[in-house]
């Protein structure tokens, strides 16, 4: 009798905890249930302030549809603000920062950079898929493991007018010339001819050629001015060089030179930013016959064609949704379907892929037939993280180049009055 007696009771305890579990409407079995894993993640807002301008429809196909495809429950609000300075100190928080790597500095001052160091351990990012140099950049920032992931890249290449070499019969360039070789081609094609002054070549801005040989315009951990050395007199000796050439002037051998007027036969400069102009002139009905090669280098730095120009996306230290903003950083850099879209609109992909490098271009009609192989050859100088304070040399140290140019002051001359009006530029910004 005992033994039913306990059997009864063992048996009504048993009813009463699944009518319990049947009729709950807050318990711990909900909450497991609505956030498990099988259970769809919930609906995401991501606020992107984006420095650089793309289209709406770029913006769109690179970012917004693959983004969605991977992650459906995210939705991307874009800010598209140059002043992201003004943005970022009046109380705007974002998720991600889309920008240049060069504005790294000065967000890492507004303490708006988060470290994704950690994040890339823990999910063991492969870093061996992309450009050492490039990835070598975001760790060059001391008080950060990692300070951000590349988004597409924009390598220097020399363009050349193949007419104007057929005008001359000069052989065209070559890939991984030497600066002197070009300058030696330069010499053949600066001629006047038909009331027209043919210039040779535009090897860039002095900044562009500085990032060449890892130079920088301010010591970041001085916080001086870095431009009365020996590598900007060898910088400021070769641009002389090229300016004394009979009929070359370095001032008007600019983007016009090249694009529009066309009497500017090569013209070493960033990708994309060449691309643009020569795919609107030929939908225009107006094409250039034009090719491109790797620029040349140094010859104390062979195999070095340019300085790493790349677009970069940083996660906001402020997010709320740090670990969904790194995946997605980490999606853009390493898939291989969001690359294309990049290669396809004349974005250098970061991904190191022949899949997708085939794609690169493929909206352009102008790129056809084209050397596109040497975009994909160009050899980057290592850079080193620059100085918040790095733009306050420009005006100086382009000055003096100005004057060294067109006044023939003395180099040596010039690059000490460069120094000294950049360090009390330094001096008083930090006041």
């Amino acid at each position: 009798m005992i033994r039913s007696f306990r059997l009864l009771m063992i048996m009504a305890v048993m009813v009463v905890l699944t009518v319990a579990g049947c009729t709950s409407t807050g318990g711990k079995g909900d909450t497991e249930k609505s956030t498990g894993e099988n259970s769809p993640p919930k609906p995401v807002t991501l606020k992107v302030l984006g420095v650089i301008t793309f289209s709406d429809e770029q913006w769109d196909n690179i970012f917004v549809k693959p983004i969605q495809k991977k992650f459906p429950h995210v939705t991307l609000e874009r800010l598209n603000e140059k002043k992201y300075q003004e943005r970022l100190t009046s109380g705007y928080v974002p998720d991600l920062i889309v920008t240049s790597y060069s504005s790294i500095p000065s967000l890492i001052d507004l303490k708006v950079v988060g470290d994704i160091g950690p994040m890339m351990q823990k999910e063991k990012f492969d870093e061996m898929k992309f450009d050492k140099p490039i990835m070598d950049m975001f760790k060059s920032f001391p008080s950060l493991q990692f300070a951000g992931l590349p988004m597409y890249k924009n390598p220097k290449v020399l363009f050349y007018n193949k007419d104007v070499f057929d005008r001359f019969g000069v052989p065209y360039p070559k890939d991984d010339m030497t600066w002197e070789q070009a300058v030696e081609l330069s010499r053949k094609l600066t001629v006047s001819n038909d009331g027209v002054q043919y210039m040779g070549l535009q090897p860039g801005s002095l900044g562009h050629l500085a990032g060449q040989l890892s130079l920088l315009q301010v010591d970041p951990k001085t916080n001086k001015a870095a431009v009365n050395s020996d590598g900007y007199q060898r910088l400021f000796q070769f641009l002389k060089q090229i300016q004394t050439i009979p009929g070359m002037d370095l001032t008007k051998a600019n983007s016009d030179a090249f694009f529009k007027n066309r009497s500017l036969a090569m013209y070493d400069y960033w990708t994309t930013d060449g691309l643009i102009p020569l795919e609107e002139a030929h939908k225009a009905g107006n094409p250039m016959n034009w090719d491109l090669v790797t620029s040349p280098v140094f010859t104390d730095k062979p195999g070095v064609h340019s300085m790493p120009d790349v677009h970069v996306m940083v996660m906001s230290d402020m997010s709320e949704h740090k670990d969904l903003v790194y995946q997605i950083m980490s999606y853009v850099a390493s898939s291989e379907e969001v690359q294309s879209e990049f290669a396809k609109i004349g974005r250098a992909p970061v991904l190191r892929s022949d899949k997708v490098f085939q794609h690169f271009g493929e909206s352009f009609e102008s790129v056809k037939g084209k050397h596109l192989e040497a975009i994909f050859k160009t050899g980057f100088a290592q850079r080193p993280a620059p100085s918040a304070n790095e733009g306050l040399a420009s005006k100086p140290v382009n000055d003096a180049l100005t004057r060294v140019l067109s006044e023939s002051e003395d180099i040596n001359t010039a690059l000490r009055k460069a120094e000294e009006e950049a360090n009390k530029a330094i001096e008083s910004a930090s006041k």
